[in-house]
């Protein structure tokens, strides 16, 4: 295969592996659509009966959950932004030892230790990214349950019932 096809090649898998990440990325699915049931309780301008004189309580809870879920999609958004960019630096300086095609046996050996270096640097940063990816889901999970314990803890709470866990659906790119 020649040098512009694999070129060709390792462009298409990028564009693949960052592809399979945005689809998933943290911040794709909305607050609402994280917890349905608290962002429905935290949007009523009425709570139900039997939360009625616990209002001071709830708007706390929701306001701490928005706020974490907040930091935890910033957080992952970061880590996707830092990892496609380290990415995209890895493969330019491969693709700069690379082309034009090396003429010399020294070019070749060149070309290839960049090729290996960039592998090896790929992997590390998909690592990264799969811990980030990784924490992300915990918070908006530790967060659920954090505002589910504070309000089945008020005086009525009990009786409302709670978010399922949010599915961790992200994908993490391979290295190519």
């Amino acid at each position: 295969m020649n040098l512009p096809a694999r070129s060709a090649g390792l462009a298409t898998v990028l564009l693949l592996a960052l592809t399979g990440t945005a689809s998933a990325a943290p911040g794709t699915r909305s607050f609402q659509v994280t917890y349905p049931i608290a962002s429905k309780l935290c949007s009523e301008t009425t709570l139900p009966h039997s939360l009625q004189g616990e209002q001071a309580q709830v708007t706390a809870a929701c306001g701490t959950l928005q706020s974490s879920y907040n930091a935890a999609v910033t957080a992952g958004q970061t880590a996707e932004s830092s990892f496609a960019a380290a990415v995209q630096a890895a493969r330019s300086a491969a693709q700069a030892a690379c082309v034009p095609a090396p003429a010399t046996r020294a070019g070749h050996v060149t070309c290839r230790q960049a090729r290996v270096k960039t592998r090896s640097e790929v992997l590390s940063q998909r690592t990264g990214l799969r811990l980030a990816l990784r924490q992300f889901h915990l918070s908006i999970e530790q967060a659920r349950v954090t505002f589910w314990t504070t309000i089945h803890g008020l005086r009525g709470g009990a009786s409302i019932p709670s978010d399922q866990p949010a599915p961790s659906t992200t994908s993490i790119p391979s290295a190519a």
